[in-house]
């Protein structure tokens, strides 16, 4: 049985329903620009990232290797928030370094499903449990990689502020995710539909 029990399909149905659930302008910011440099392809590759192009999602970005185990990821970067959030630079520390291993089987089922399906994941509540944190927020985990869909990489933002302040989201932790081959199905059904 998926530990990821309490996933819960929020009824997204393109890459427009996805970017209007966002919350905070730093995962907002990330998502245009990846939805930018995707353009037709099924993922954008790494080396598109402009950092340039989102300068109020820095402090809450991370980045990292997608290998094909999930305690090999490996972080390239990570904003100035995540890092003191964490306590630590999370440059070049894998998974199994950062995560506690109480809470390491579903971080790594958030990125293995990000990685095989591709998908965006998206879950917004309680964020940084595996810190012993009671933070409200968002986070959003991206694929990038090849253009054949092979995920290389994932990027990701996570939002958070004390308590329910600044974020207008439903109670409870809920998390989603959505396979980027379905949002691109749907995109052509309605490019079909007009024609």
């Amino acid at each position: 049985m998926s530990i990821m029990a309490n996933t819960v399909y929020l009824g997204w149905e393109t890459l427009d329903d996805i970017k209007a659930r966002l919350c905070s302008r730093a995962l907002e910011d990330l998502f245009a620009h990846w939805l930018d440099i995707r353009q037709s392809a099924l993922i954008p590759p790494r080396d598109s990232v402009d950092p340039t192009a989102m300068p109020r999602s820095l402090p809450y970005i991370w980045l990292g290797d997608a290998g094909a185990q999930c305690s090999t990821f490996t972080y390239r970067l990570a904003g100035e928030a995540v890092n003191r959030m964490h306590g630590i630079n999370l440059k070049g520390r894998t998974i199994a370094e950062v995560v506690p291993a109480s809470r390491r089987r579903l971080i790594c089922e958030r990125f293995d499903c990000a990685v095989s399906t591709p998908a965006v994941m998206y879950n917004f509540g309680q964020i940084y449990a595996e810190l012993n944190h009671m933070y409200c927020g968002e986070r959003l985990i991206l694929p990038l990689g090849r253009p054949d869909g092979t995920v290389t990489h994932l990027i990701g933002a996570t939002y958070w502020v004390w308590g329910d302040h600044g974020l207008d989201m439903p109670a409870g932790a809920t998390e989603s995710y959505f396979s980027v081959g379905a949002a691109l199905a749907a995109e052509a059904q309605a490019l079909d539909a007009r024609a």
